[in-house]
C-alpha cells in the first residue's frame, strides 16, 4: 500500500491532523493508498509559502519557468509508474505502463 504525504513548504509531510482518508482501486475495490487529510492549518501553509516563492518565481523567464515544470513534470510521472507498478503486482511491462510510457514521450514533445 502507497502512504501518500502532502508537500508543504518543499517538505513532505503526513498534515497536521495526522488523519488519512483511504484511496481505493475502483477494479477491485482494494484500498491502495493512505494519504493525509489537510485541515485549514496545512492549507494556509502551502499559501504562505506560495506567497514567498512568487517574487523569485515572476523574475523567470517564461523559458526558465518552463525547463523547471518540465523536470517537475517528469519527477511526477516517475512517481506514477512506481505507483502504477506497484499496483500491476510489481510487472513493469504491462500495457498500462507502456501507455503512460507513450503519454509521456508525446507530452514531452510537445513542449
Amino acid at each position: 500500500m502507497i502512504l501518500g504525504k502532502m508537500l508543504i513548504n518543499g517538505e513532505w509531510s503526513a498534515g497536521s491532523t495526522g488523519q488519512t482518508f483511504s484511496v481505493i482501486n475502483p477494479a477491485t475495490e482494494e484500498i491502495i493508498a493512505k494519504v493525509p487529510k489537510a485541515a485549514a492549518t496545512d492549507v494556509e501553509q502551502v499559501v504562505a509559502a506560495a506567497a514567498r516563492a512568487f517574487p523569485a518565481w515572476s523574475q523567470l523567464s517564461p523559458a526558465q519557468r518552463g525547463t523547471f515544470l518540465r523536470r517537475a513534470s517528469v519527477s511526477i510521472m516517475d512517481r506514477r509508474r512506481f505507483a502504477l507498478c506497484q499496483l500491476n503486482g510489481g510487472n513493469s511491462d504491462s500495457k498500462l505502463l507502456q501507455q503512460l510510457r507513450q503519454q509521456i514521450r508525446i507530452f514531452h514533445a510537445g513542449s
